[in-house]
């Protein structure tokens, strides 16, 4: 680092460096994306199944962090920030999530699984709530692990936010 404090003294471009330094930790952190339009069909069984759901990968949700304009893109935030292990997944959650105890438990005992891949397959509308299925595959403690599971989602001042997350 002693380096760099020298070259940035000496150097007749300071401005360029600092430029260069802000455009390179920008980029290497997720930005504010939006999600693809997301269309449904109905089922019989109350689930409108998403057409063409889009599978999500590590390597696929470096850069992901959609605003919470839709349910689906609040889910989608949470498990991508699962994924890279950063605390974005925060934003998702609705206000005061941290004094309920059981929603902090879960996050608790969930901390170290890591978010393999995942797909939105399904919404069902109930109420003022809404549901999306979702399916997720896991890495807890070595072990793989996947298959379906549901986020509970409330809006919240117009921004859809997860009231329950699965376990």
């Amino acid at each position: 680092m002693t380096d760099i404090k020298l070259i940035v003294k000496r150097s007749l471009f300071p401005s360029l460096l600092v430029l260069i330094a802000v455009a390179c930790g920008a980029a290497s952190g997720p930005t504010e994306t939006t999600l693809p339009d997301m269309s449904t069909v109905a089922a019989e069984d109350g689930w409108e199944r998403y057409d063409e759901p889009k599978r999500y990968v590590v390597a696929d949700v470096a850069t992901v962090n959609p605003s919470l304009g839709s349910p689906e893109a609040a889910v989608v935030k949470y498990l991508a920030s699962k994924s890279r292990g950063d605390e974005l997944w925060r934003e998702a959650m609705v206000p005061g999530w941290e004094d309920n105890g059981r929603l902090v438990r879960q996050q608790a005992r969930t901390a170290t699984w890591k978010v393999l891949s995942f797909e939105l397959r399904a919404r069902k509308p109930t109420g003022n709530d809404l549901w999306v299925k979702t399916h997720v595959e896991l890495e807890i403690d070595g072990d793989r692990d996947g298959g379906e599971d549901e986020f509970e989602l409330t809006q919240v001042d117009g921004v859809w936010r997860i009231s329950r997350p699965p376990v």
